[in-house]
């Protein structure tokens, strides 16, 4: 029987953007299309902005800055995709954003901040101190970046669950990175 193609359509070749493409490469699965689009000519897109039919029945990755996803979902949904996916956190407001969906999945890249244990944590207001460490040997793969790589998502749900912390102490030192903050 005939193969059918499934494009893929990455939209922002930063650094998630990039892991994306190269999964998707890695996956190599015959019949499949992945074009990218960035509006930075340096990083290598195939276009700098959407054109034509390119997203129509494609799956669409939204791996652009927070602050331009809500733009970027209205314009894609606007063009009848398959399904998209959307690069955690979702969108900086609520204006009417799901109101776009029409009947196409939409995913956003799995952020802790909405497991039911940190939600109760922090509707409860129960921690006052917290400390994380970034541990995982990443170097080989992404470089002297544990901050970046790793500990940026402890200290972003740390931040959600306690709020404003009136003490921290963090170290950076390449390969590996730690934080603690306090109330």
């Amino acid at each position: 029987g005939d193969i059918q193609m499934t494009h893929h359509v990455i939209i922002g070749l930063g650094s998630m953007g990039q892991r994306h493409w190269r999964t998707l490469r890695k996956l190599d699965v015959p019949g499949e299309d992945i074009h990218t689009v960035d509006p930075d000519n340096g990083r290598g897109a195939h276009y700098n902005r959407l054109v034509g039919d390119l997203i129509e029945g494609s799956v669409v990755y939204i791996c652009t800055p927070t602050d331009t996803h809500e733009d970027v979902f209205a314009e894609v949904m606007g063009r009848s995709p398959q399904a998209v996916f959307i690069e955690k956190p979702m969108f900086e407001t609520h204006n009417g954003f799901w109101d776009r969906a029409d009947n196409v999945p939409v995913v956003c890249g799995y952020c802790y901040r909405y497991h039911p244990e940190f939600t109760c944590l922090r509707s409860e207001s129960r921690i006052r101190y917290l400390h994380w460490a970034g541990i995982d040997n990443l170097f080989d793969r992404y470089g002297p970046t544990a901050m970046e790589s790793m500990l940026s998502h402890g200290l972003d749900m740390a931040m959600f669950l306690m709020g404003d912390c009136h003490w921290n102490c963090v170290a950076d030192a390449g390969s590996w990175a730690s934080a603690s903050l306090s109330l």
